[in-house]
Protein backbone atom coordinates (compact mmCIF):
# COMPACT_ATOMS: atom_id res chain seq x y z
CA UNK A 1 0.00 0.00 0.00
CA UNK A 2 1.49 3.64 -0.73
CA UNK A 3 1.98 6.01 1.95
CA UNK A 4 0.37 9.24 1.78
CA UNK A 5 3.14 11.01 3.15
CA UNK A 6 5.81 11.77 1.21
CA UNK A 7 9.37 13.34 2.19
CA UNK A 8 11.59 14.64 -0.45
CA UNK A 9 15.28 14.66 0.38
CA UNK A 10 18.50 15.71 -1.89
CA UNK A 11 18.75 12.58 -3.36
CA UNK A 12 15.17 12.59 -4.98
CA UNK A 13 16.44 15.98 -6.17
CA UNK A 14 19.09 14.92 -7.58
CA UNK A 15 17.94 12.03 -9.49
CA UNK A 16 14.79 14.11 -11.25
CA UNK A 17 17.49 16.24 -12.11
CA UNK A 18 19.69 13.92 -13.89
CA UNK A 19 16.14 12.11 -15.25
CA UNK A 20 15.16 15.25 -16.76
CA UNK A 21 19.10 16.02 -18.64
CA UNK A 22 19.08 12.58 -19.56
CA UNK A 23 15.72 13.10 -21.36
CA UNK A 24 17.58 15.92 -23.09
CA UNK A 25 15.26 18.67 -21.71
CA UNK A 26 16.31 22.07 -22.48
CA UNK A 27 18.99 23.57 -19.33
CA UNK A 28 16.61 26.46 -18.64
CA UNK A 29 13.72 23.83 -18.13
CA UNK A 30 15.58 22.03 -16.49
CA UNK A 31 16.85 24.93 -14.12
CA UNK A 32 13.13 26.18 -13.76
CA UNK A 33 11.70 22.82 -13.35
CA UNK A 34 14.39 22.28 -9.91
CA UNK A 35 13.39 26.02 -8.56
CA UNK A 36 9.65 24.83 -8.62
CA UNK A 37 9.95 21.50 -7.03
CA UNK A 38 12.69 23.22 -4.59
CA UNK A 39 9.66 25.49 -3.53
CA UNK A 40 7.43 22.89 -2.84
CA UNK A 41 10.44 21.26 -0.69
CA UNK A 42 9.57 24.28 1.86
CA UNK A 43 6.54 22.74 2.97
CA UNK A 44 9.24 19.41 3.95
CA UNK A 45 6.41 16.71 4.12
CA UNK A 46 3.98 16.63 1.02
CA UNK A 47 0.33 14.89 1.66
CA UNK A 48 -2.81 15.61 -0.86
CA UNK A 49 -4.12 18.12 1.67
CA UNK A 50 -0.46 20.14 1.22
CA UNK A 51 -0.85 19.82 -2.38
CA UNK A 52 -3.88 21.10 -2.84
CA UNK A 53 -2.48 24.28 -0.29
CA UNK A 54 0.03 24.92 -2.37
CA UNK A 55 -1.83 25.02 -5.53
CA UNK A 56 -3.83 28.13 -3.54
CA UNK A 57 -0.82 29.56 -2.20
CA UNK A 58 0.58 29.67 -6.58
CA UNK A 59 -2.70 31.22 -7.80
CA UNK A 60 -2.59 33.58 -5.07
CA UNK A 61 1.56 34.58 -5.75
CA UNK A 62 1.44 33.53 -9.43
CA UNK A 63 -0.57 34.63 -12.55
CA UNK A 64 -2.48 31.62 -13.66
CA UNK A 65 -0.05 30.23 -16.79
CA UNK A 66 3.04 30.52 -14.09
CA UNK A 67 1.00 28.36 -11.21
CA UNK A 68 0.18 25.60 -13.87
CA UNK A 69 3.61 25.70 -14.92
CA UNK A 70 4.60 24.89 -11.58
CA UNK A 71 2.20 22.56 -11.42
CA UNK A 72 3.46 20.73 -14.33
CA UNK A 73 7.16 20.49 -13.04
CA UNK A 74 5.73 19.40 -10.00
CA UNK A 75 3.30 16.68 -11.04
CA UNK A 76 6.22 15.68 -13.35
CA UNK A 77 8.55 15.21 -10.38
CA UNK A 78 5.64 12.89 -8.47
CA UNK A 79 4.71 10.84 -11.47
CA UNK A 80 9.02 10.36 -12.00
CA UNK A 81 8.99 9.15 -7.96
CA UNK A 82 5.94 6.65 -8.14
CA UNK A 83 3.76 9.30 -5.95
CA UNK A 84 0.95 9.81 -9.31
CA UNK A 85 -2.42 10.00 -6.46
CA UNK A 86 -0.57 13.06 -4.91
CA UNK A 87 -0.59 15.24 -8.23
CA UNK A 88 -3.10 17.94 -8.82
CA UNK A 89 -5.26 19.32 -11.67
CA UNK A 90 -3.84 22.43 -13.69
CA UNK A 91 -5.49 25.46 -12.68
CA UNK A 92 -8.78 25.62 -15.23
CA UNK A 93 -8.81 28.89 -17.89
CA UNK A 94 -11.38 30.18 -20.03
CA UNK A 95 -9.19 30.27 -23.67
CA UNK A 96 -10.27 33.58 -25.33
CA UNK A 97 -11.01 32.76 -28.81
CA UNK A 98 -10.62 36.06 -30.74
CA UNK A 99 -8.21 38.12 -30.14
CA UNK A 100 -8.43 41.06 -27.84
CA UNK A 101 -8.91 44.11 -30.18
CA UNK A 102 -7.01 46.22 -27.71
CA UNK A 103 -4.06 43.90 -27.75
CA UNK A 104 -3.72 44.77 -32.11
CA UNK A 105 -2.02 47.07 -33.98
CA UNK A 106 -4.27 49.54 -36.17
CA UNK A 107 -2.95 49.47 -39.71
CA UNK A 108 -1.34 52.83 -38.89
CA UNK A 109 0.65 51.76 -35.98
CA UNK A 110 1.88 48.62 -38.14
CA UNK A 111 2.81 51.12 -40.92
CA UNK A 112 4.92 53.53 -38.66
CA UNK A 113 6.27 50.06 -37.19
CA UNK A 114 7.68 48.99 -41.06
CA UNK A 115 8.87 52.52 -41.58
CA UNK A 116 11.07 52.98 -38.37
CA UNK A 117 12.55 49.80 -39.11
CA UNK A 118 13.49 51.18 -42.80
CA UNK A 119 14.85 54.03 -41.71
CA UNK A 120 17.09 52.48 -39.32
CA UNK A 121 18.25 50.46 -41.71
CA UNK A 122 16.76 47.31 -40.92
CA UNK A 123 15.20 45.99 -44.19
CA UNK A 124 14.76 42.39 -43.42
CA UNK A 125 13.20 42.99 -40.05
CA UNK A 126 10.47 45.32 -42.34
CA UNK A 127 10.37 42.89 -44.47
CA UNK A 128 9.69 39.88 -41.98
CA UNK A 129 7.26 42.14 -40.32
CA UNK A 130 5.42 42.29 -44.15
CA UNK A 131 5.37 38.61 -44.25
CA UNK A 132 4.03 37.81 -41.15
CA UNK A 133 0.93 40.29 -41.51
CA UNK A 134 0.09 39.39 -44.94
CA UNK A 135 0.48 35.78 -44.43
CA UNK A 136 -0.56 35.80 -41.23
CA UNK A 137 2.17 32.60 -40.20
CA UNK A 138 3.26 31.98 -36.95
CA UNK A 139 6.90 33.97 -35.94
CA UNK A 140 8.90 30.45 -35.47
CA UNK A 141 7.74 29.33 -39.11
CA UNK A 142 9.42 32.63 -40.40
CA UNK A 143 12.41 30.62 -40.73
CA UNK A 144 11.45 28.32 -43.45
CA UNK A 145 10.56 31.58 -45.79
CA UNK A 146 12.96 31.87 -48.64
CA UNK A 147 14.45 34.90 -50.98
CA UNK A 148 14.52 33.50 -54.79
CA UNK A 149 15.28 35.96 -57.15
Amino acid sequence: MLKNTITIDRNDLEEFERYLYERENARATIRKYMTDIRTLCRYLEVDKRRMLLYKEWLLAHYAISSANSMLAALNQFLKFKGYDFLTVKRIKTQRNLFRQEERELTKGEFRRLVEAARRQGKEQLALCMETIAVTGIRISKLQYFTVER
